[in-house]
């Protein structure tokens, strides 16, 4: 990238052809000096950054002129295909030029309205349809959605991406003080049969604990118990199930949970899933089991992994 013509950034990564690629320019007045502010251009591929340059102090200079999008004057024209342009007025960080490109759906449960529906604020349209359900002013931001132990959830068309090698499950829950035997959070899968993965709580003694299923379509899904840690009701907690290559972690409230995986009757295969990763069902599996009570928030599906303590941290403080 380049403003003006004199200042570019440009990277040195290979640019893979043949498959999507989402690219991100952010140009940034950074404090310098008291006699002005640095401009930074930072360039991200896939929601890495690549490349970086600072430009001298002073206005950045927009002008009125014509916007060109796959050729320029001076510039050979891009052979391939564009989709999801988008212009912003400020400065992305990085986070939200990592959710940008990697962020498949997000529910944030704010219409608290009648419509019955919830939308999917990455704009992927990945509309949810609400079963028995309501919104409610006690959310983790804002609102969020109350489900009923019995009958509630919402229902999400397939929409998913095959072959997926990582991913990460994100969401705020606050569960009652007693409920199902099994709770479903966020479920990928179609059915139980189905491959993919999902975030579950278990209640049994008077106690809640935290249960990851993963499913490699083969039919029967691995149920992997979480033991360490019980969870109180009537706060909010946070889950996140992440997979990198073919590692997978889980984490409760920010801690990651050790040898989560070790236990259970299916190894952990070492190709990617073959199942479609994409939202199905919240509150519940299948629309007929496993049904959530009490308060959802804040729902996200990554295509990538996070296992960073830095990500982690900021999904918890800016939920």
């Amino acid at each position: 990238m380049r403003y003006p013509t004199t200042a570019v950034a440009t990277s040195a990564s290979v640019v893979q052809t043949g498959r999507w690629i989402h690219f991100a320019a952010v140009w940034e007045q950074l404090p310098k000096e008291v006699d002005g502010m640095a401009k930074t251009q930072t360039l991200y591929m896939d929601g890495v950054e690549i490349a970086q340059n600072t430009m001298a102090p002073g206005p950045l200079g927009y002008t009125t002129k014509t916007l060109y999008m796959g050729n320029a004057p001076g510039v050979a024209p891009f052979h391939g295909t564009m989709d999801d342009i988008r212009l912003y007025k400020v400065a992305r960080s990085p986070r939200q030029v990592r959710d940008d490109a990697t962020l498949h759906a997000s529910y944030r449960f704010d219409e608290n309205d009648f419509s019955g529906f919830t939308a999917d604020s990455t704009g992927n349209g990945f509309t949810g349809a609400l079963r028995n359900t309501k919104f409610v002013n006690e959310g983790k931001v804002g609102t969020a959605l109350s489900f009923n132990g019995t009958n509630g959830c919402v229902e999400i068309p397939r929409s998913g991406i095959n072959n997926v090698q990582n991913f990460a499950l994100s969401a705020w829950f606050k569960p009652a003080p007693n409920g199902g035997a099994t709770q479903a959070i966020l479920d990928t899968r179609a059915t139980e049969k189905d491959g993919g993965a999902a975030l579950v709580l278990k209640y049994a003694n008077n106690k809640y604990t935290a249960a990851f299923l993963v499913n490699y379509g083969m039919g029967v899904a691995t149920t992997y118990d979480v033991a360490l840690k019980n969870l109180n009701p009537n706060i909010w907690h946070h889950a996140l199930l992440t997979r990198s290559g073919v590692s997978l972690t889980a984490f409760v409230d920010g801690n990651a949970l050790d040898n989560t995986f070790a236990m259970g009757s299916s190894p952990i295969k070492n190709d990617p899933f073959s199942f479609s990763l994409g939202p199905r069902w919240i509150g519940c599996t299948a629309g007929t089991t496993r049904f959530f009570n009490d308060l959802i928030d804040q729902v996200r599906i990554y295509t990538r992994a996070m296992t960073k303590q830095s990500d982690i941290q900021d999904l918890l403080a800016n939920p």
